[in-house]
């Protein structure tokens, strides 16, 4: 690949390693070269929105002015990583620049629908592989069941609130910290998707964090925190890795901690609810306990 990248970036010689992503440095900047399901609509677009951007790293056009290129039958990106770090969670719980979406591809607000299909793929593709997976037959139909409280939390808000929200570039997963810079990741959503995802990254990483804080010195509406907590139902860190189990045969350890934790999470749930109604009155979830 090394041969191909100078000559498709005009670069100079340059030293590649070979890790997880491959990379560079090149003038004294490291570039990662990420393989990529988004289309190539999406990364134009997001392209365009973050070109004057310098909170996230920069996709890099091909010397044919193309942001994508295939080797060995797979769809690889060039990415500039010259960021500043930055606060992150700060960065999320100020960010208000609210865009104009209108017939934007990478919208992904319509989270009833784009959950229920996940709920209906997963159970599709779980009587495929059902017996091969112990700790996934131990823990499916749990998840499941957060999925579908995502959801019915997310209709009753949706019938009772007025829908007072923004849409701000967002992220598909929080991660990792390096997720946050890496365009790949980009998509445009509520705010609050954001914030869920870095609330579960602090509790699956113990990282400690002033929820009080968070939850109640910002001008958030109702239906924001309602959102909020749809979205902290979906257990979005136990589906990521029951895909990376069975579309990348990573072990099925890596659901353990998630599992074992489960109660856990309950209670953390549990607690965020009960500092939001400190604040303003949301609807409580009758299995959660405090204990």
């Amino acid at each position: 690949m090394k041969e191909e990248i100078i000559y498709l970036y005009n670069l100079d010689n340059i030293e590649m390693h070979y890790d997880k992503n491959n990379t560079f440095i090149y003038n004294g900047i490291k570039y990662i070269i990420i393989k990529t399901n988004r289309t190539d609509e999406e990364l134009n677009e997001i392209y365009n929105l973050t070109y004057n951007n310098t909170i996230y790293d920069k996709l890099i056009k091909t010397r044919f002015n193309k942001l994508t290129f295939i080797h060995d039958k797979n769809k690889y990106v060039l990415i500039k990583c010259n960021h500043k770090n930055i606060n992150i969670l700060n960065y999320i719980l100020n960010n208000n620049n609210s865009l104009n979406t209108k017939n934007s591809i990478l919208m992904h607000n319509n989270w009833y629908m784009l959950i229920s299909k996940k709920i209906d793929y997963i159970e599709y593709q779980y009587t495929h592989i059902k017996e091969k997976y112990p700790l996934i037959d131990e823990s499916i139909n749990y998840y499941i069941g957060m999925a579908e409280s995502s959801l019915s939390y997310l209709k009753y808000i949706e019938k009772t609130n007025i829908k007072a929200d923004s849409i701000v570039i967002s992220h598909r997963r929080l991660s990792s910290m390096n997720s946050f810079y890496n365009p790949t990741n980009l998509i445009l959503d509520s705010k609050m998707r954001d914030l869920s995802e870095i609330l579960k990254y602090s509790f699956l990483n113990n990282i400690n964090i002033n929820l009080e804080k968070i939850l109640l010195e910002n001008n958030y509406s109702n239906y924001q925190y309602g959102k909020l907590i749809s979205r902290m139902l979906y257990p979005s860190f136990y589906f990521d890795s029951y895909e990376k189990i069975i579309n990348e045969s990573h072990n099925e350890e890596c659901l353990k901690s998630i599992i074992e934790r489960s109660k856990e999470y309950e209670i953390y749930l549990y607690k965020i609810i009960e500092i939001i109604n400190r604040k303003i009155k949301i609807k409580k979830i009758e299995w959660l306990k405090p204990f």
